[in-house]
């Protein structure tokens, strides 16, 4: 199971301590992840196809 779950996602069973993870974690908005192309300045690499974050001057999967 993913720690996201809540649950087994085989029989259902609660995970013990959901309640209290899921009041700490952040909304999915605040959580980083895999960038978005023409979100925040992200781009795409013309070379490979990559999305890249903004703060990046080279493409981090071919460095051009």
């Amino acid at each position: 199971n993913f720690a996201m779950r809540d649950a087994c996602n085989r029989c259902q069973t609660p995970k013990e301590d959901a309640v209290v993870e899921r009041t700490l974690q952040a909304p999915l908005s605040a959580r980083p992840g895999r960038p978005v192309a023409g979100v925040d300045g992200n781009w795409v690499c013309t070379l490979c196809d990559n999305v890249n974050f903004a703060m990046r001057d080279a493409c981090n999967r071919c460095q051009t």
